[in-house]
């Protein structure tokens, strides 16, 4: 029988088997306002850099912020959330063609990346890149209760929850990057066509597809 996931505390029962797989320094982080008891948590590739540029502007902490800390550290009972959730195949998609384009300062062609992302490397069970991790298992030991869920098109909207005046920065690494669109586009185009491909990401993200439609009622498109 399928264990139930937990719907208070993000405790998943996926998460809870392959925990130890994952590196602690990333579980559960995030920045926090000392003042309001507000995280604002910590997901590669859901607007994390915009939102650390926001916290940190010119890597100049805002008064009352702790960037980049951990929950199991810092957390307590009352605290308040901000997270950023993505579409899991958008956010894939992203994240896998950066963990192949940085070969090209390391000597590969594109070329050879390509033939290598062909080669559906990535479908097996052995490949690990902390930036494809699903989402859910960054947010280990978060009270839903006490958190707002946003899609990444609503980075906008985090200043003024968190009482910041300034408008949050659009920081994106692909958009100056042919390599990485091109990239991005073939790895997009083997997920439409290729079973193999789509069954991997379906049963790798299984907890974020659920998760995802239960705290924003719809899978968001990027």
């Amino acid at each position: 029988m399928r264990q139930a996931h937990n719907t208070v505390i993000i405790n998943d029962h996926i998460i809870e088997l392959n925990i130890s797989e994952f590196d602690p320094r990333w579980i559960g982080r995030g920045a926090l306002n000392s003042q309001t008891r507000t995280w604002v948590m910590n997901i590669p590739k859901n607007g994390s850099n915009s939102i650390g540029r926001l916290i940190a502007p010119g890597n100049h902490v805002r008064p009352d912020w702790h960037p980049e800390i951990l929950l199991k550290d810092h957390q307590q009972p009352d605290d308040h959330y901000i997270v950023v959730l993505r579409n899991p195949v958008e956010r894939f998609c992203g994240s896998l063609a950066q963990h192949y384009v940085i070969r090209l300062e390391h000597g590969h062609t594109l070329s050879e990346i390509h033939a290598d992302i062909d080669s559906l490397t990535w479908c097996d069970g052995y490949f690990n890149d902390m930036h494809i991790w699903p989402q859910f298992t960054y947010l280990h030991g978060i009270n839903t209760k006490n958190t707002r869920f946003l899609e990444i098109d609503q980075l906008a909207e985090i200043p003024d929850m968190v009482g910041i005046s300034d408008d949050i920065e659009s920081w994106n690494v692909s958009d100056n990057n042919e390599a990485l669109k091109v990239t991005k586009a073939r790895i997009h185009a083997i997920i439409q066509s290729n079973v193999k491909a789509q069954e991997h990401i379906a049963e790798y993200y299984r907890s974020d597809y659920e998760l995802i439609e239960q705290f924003l009622g719809k899978i968001p498109h990027r």
